[in-house]
């Protein structure tokens, strides 16, 4: 299966955690977190392919792809505790190992490829496609968007 994970920056009362140092974070231990109520979490398995698409105003970007590297667990019952910022934590409490992280040579900016996106249906208000934490895409759109980086 492909989906899309969708990350923004934490605010967490006046401090404010920017998604890239949560997903850099997150790739260094090879491992991708899940909120509670993440969509899809019972149909992710193993070897399901990621796209990183980083929202907010200034971003709008895909920028990563990887793979899942196994089963979803609860982060209380791991050691991740020692390894992550505690703050990031606190809204998280699934993770999953990752593997085969790529770097895009380019950043991909929605707003060039939205009228290719099949899944995206109202090319006005794309946002709204995107407001999830995870998305599932087909297969068409997961390598248009792979292509697209090169």
């Amino acid at each position: 299966m492909h989906y899309l994970s969708i990350i923004n920056d934490l605010q967490i009362g006046n401090k404010v955690i920017d998604a890239s140092k949560i997903y850099r974070t997150l790739f260094e231990n090879n491992i991708w977190l899940f909120t509670k109520n993440a969509p899809f979490m019972k149909k992710i398995n193993k070897n399901d392919q990621f796209i990183l698409y980083l929202a907010g105003s200034q971003r709008k970007i895909f920028q990563n792809s990887f793979i899942i590297n196994g089963e979803i667990k609860k982060i209380e019952n791991s050691n991740l505790v020692e390894k992550i910022d505690k703050e990031i934590l606190k809204f998280f409490y699934y993770y999953v190992p990752i593997k085969e992280i790529h770097d895009f040579k380019n950043n991909v900016k929605i707003k060039d490829i939205k009228e290719n996106l099949e899944f995206i249906t109202d090319k006005t208000n794309y946002g709204l496609f995107l407001r999830q934490s995870v998305k599932k895409i087909n297969k068409k759109d997961y390598n248009y968007i792979l292509n697209k980086q090169k």
